[in-house]
């Protein structure tokens, strides 16, 4: 690689400790399957924007001069963590997932611009919709997820865990590590 190190990078909207303090009994029956799910951390509780990638240093410091002069007009905006998940389906999950309530306006007015920067910095525009979810767990390879996992994220698919505010859009790094990752942020614009 000719001596070029390489960045992961991502875009995102943290979850503080207001909201997520609710996702407590989730999350201790989620840790209760180490050989099936691998949980996020609540220290990593984000809503992902835009992932990037790898990137090197050069195109990491022009992507932090363009997000330097976004200028987001939403000032904070008000969510709720409601409803657990599974992508791609309950019967079939590989993530597990707790759902976001905002304004969806407010949430694009957050995404449109992140996207507009990423395609115009020369990186591939999102073929999905953005659909704004935070990620509580990963299925391990070849596991499968006990009936009474998918029967609790069933019971619990309207439950309402935590309300709090998106105050700040961070680009992180996340560097990779034996015991799960590490999200460092790089710079962040207040809401």
């Amino acid at each position: 690689m000719n001596g070029i190190s390489l960045r992961r990078i991502f875009f995102a909207l943290p979850i503080d400790d207001i909201a997520s303090t609710g996702l407590g009994p989730v999350l201790d029956l989620l840790s209760a399957e180490p050989r099936t799910l691998k949980p996020v951390p609540r220290t990593n509780f984000h809503i992902t924007v835009k992932f990037i990638g790898e990137i090197d240093d050069s195109r990491l410091e022009q992507m932090s001069d363009f997000f330097d002069n976004i200028k987001f007009a939403t000032g904070p905006i008000e969510y709720n963590l409601r409803g657990l998940g599974a992508f791609p389906s309950i019967h079939s999950p590989n993530v597990l997932w707790c759902g976001i309530q905002a304004n969806p306006q407010k949430l694009a007015d957050i995404h449109a611009p992140i996207e507009n920067l990423c395609t115009d910095s020369g990186f591939k525009k999102d073929e999905r919709a953005f659909s704004p979810h935070l990620t509580l767990a990963r299925i391990k390879k070849e596991a499968r997820v006990p009936q009474s996992i998918i029967e609790f994220l069933k019971k619990n698919s309207e439950t309402e865990f935590g309300q709090s505010s998106f105050k700040e859009v961070i680009l992180y790094e996340s560097i990779l590590k034996p015991a799960g990752p590490a999200y460092i942020p790089i710079k962040s614009i207040k809401l």
